[in-house]
């Protein structure tokens, strides 16, 4: 698809719904359900009272701390009466566990959301954009994504600075096909320095920073190289002989609140990993909660289960038939993954309807830059077909995202909490 082409089916992209997996279909799943002991009218009814409060706090003009603490403690009480309901319909050990442990960072990724949004105020003082950078926001802003282009010397210093780091990653790729090959360069270094540069010239900083209507910088670069040598995204369902989706890798990212870039470092075309999204889909209807509690039961089965199990630490929940086993334990409602490509079936209406829709990125000769909604907007790239790719894929954080932080790691739960989702912001700069 092209970008005229995605303008116009953006158009009615509130219409469209945010894809959902039924599980209960999906064929490495399905054999391993067992009796289903959950109330689904129960679950919805607290969903849809979560959605709601969320809604209205966001639909605040001008929110108080105490306007959040009420939509917090509101939320709150709602995901311990689900935690309850799980409890007492004997949900199994492992299943219970770790739904409390995705509840538990949802509220705390809100509980940062709300925080962030109460210092708007303080920092309205947002310059006004040039007009061609107003269009990039507002392109940003209906689709998820804008290109623009950067200026050819600063991406001849980014490409000379970058090309020494491409000799280590390769060799890394050839002893480890089944992990991905990431440097993360200092942003006080020369190759640093010339990133930011760039991107401060390019206006990126200006537009990413009246996207979230906070001040942003440069939280770090992840310098990847990828080559069709690589299996880190292959063979997620090979114990049961189900061969990988044509839309694998396709996903959102777990850090909701940090804008990327994308810049190529070599030419890449249709066949060596160009990154794929799907304008609009960042406007897509879903429900809010659900949306961030999946991510959350991405984030903890990675970190808790992925040191254990062998071979690519990618989907580590599905590549496992005991934690897809788990994961069937859980309410239906929070059987989801950030990550879901994976789980589109090919041939399926929703594959033919994703891939008709996706965008790809390709740039063959001058430096471009990608910038995007990684945390609601769906994306893949680096999959390789033949040759290899060097990219270099930037993060980019609130200004004051310390002081955050700080403000609200009242409690050591929440302080541990906020560690992992610092942990995951850091994680959130990996192409």
């Amino acid at each position: 698809m092209t970008l005229d082409a995605a303008a116009a089916d953006t158009s009615q992209v509130r219409d469209v719904r945010f894809p959902v997996i039924d599980y209960r279909a999906h064929p490495a799943f399905a054999p391993l359900a067992g009796p289903y002991i959950y109330d689904d009218e129960l679950i919805r009814r607290a969903v849809e009272r979560i959605d709601a409060v969320h809604a209205q706090f966001l639909a605040r003009g001008s929110a108080s701390q105490a306007d959040a603490n009420l939509a917090l403690s509101e939320i709150g009480a709602l995901a311990n009466a689900l935690r309850q309901h799980a409890r007492e319909v004997a949900a199994p050990v492992l299943a219970l566990e770790w739904l409390g442990s995705a509840l538990n960072w949802t509220l705390a990724d809100l509980h940062y959301e709300y925080v962030r949004l109460l210092h708007l105020t303080a920092e309205a003082h947002v310059a006004a954009l040039d007009p061609a950078h107003a269009r990039q926001l507002q392109e940003l802003r209906a689709r998820g994504l804008y290109i623009a282009d950067l200026d050819d010397r600063d991406y001849g210093d980014i490409v000379r600075l970058v090309e020494p780091c491409a000799a280590e990653l390769r060799t890394k790729v050839a002893a480890q096909p089944a992990q991905r090959a990431v440097f993360s360069p200092s942003r006080v270094s020369p190759l640093g320095r010339a990133i930011h540069r760039a991107l401060a010239r390019a206006g990126v900083l200006e537009v990413v920073t009246g996207y979230k209507r906070n001040r942003m910088r440069i939280l770090g670069t992840g310098v990847e190289y990828s080559s069709a040598q690589q299996v880190w995204h292959s063979g997620i369902y090979a114990d049961c002989g189900l061969r990988d989706s044509p839309l694998r890798y396709l996903h959102v990212d777990q850090a909701d609140h940090l804008p990327k870039a994308m810049i190529y470092a070599t030419p890449v075309t249709e066949n060596n990993g160009p990154t794929g999204l799907i304008p609009g889909s960042n406007r897509w209807a879903r429900s809010e909660f659900l949306f961030r509690v999946h991510k959350g039961l991405d984030r903890i089965s990675g970190e808790r289960y992925g040191p254990y199990l062998g071979g690519s630490e990618y989907r580590v929940t599905a590549r496992s038939p005991e934690l897809r086993k788990i994961f069937m334990q859980l309410p239906r409602a929070f059987q989801g993954t950030s990550h879901f490509g994976d789980d589109v079936v090919a041939d399926s209406d929703l594959a033919r309807d994703l891939a008709a829709r996706e965008f790809k990125f390709l740039c063959a000769r001058r430096g471009r830059v990608l910038v995007f909604d990684g945390g609601r907007t769906l994306h893949r790239g680096s999959l390789v077909a033949a040759g290899d790719r060097l990219a270099l894929q930037v993060g980019f954080v609130n200004v004051n995202d310390r002081k955050l932080r700080t403000q609200i790691a009242g409690g050591s739960h929440v302080r541990r909490l906020l560690k992992r989702a610092a942990h995951l912001a850091r994680l959130a700069t990996r192409p």
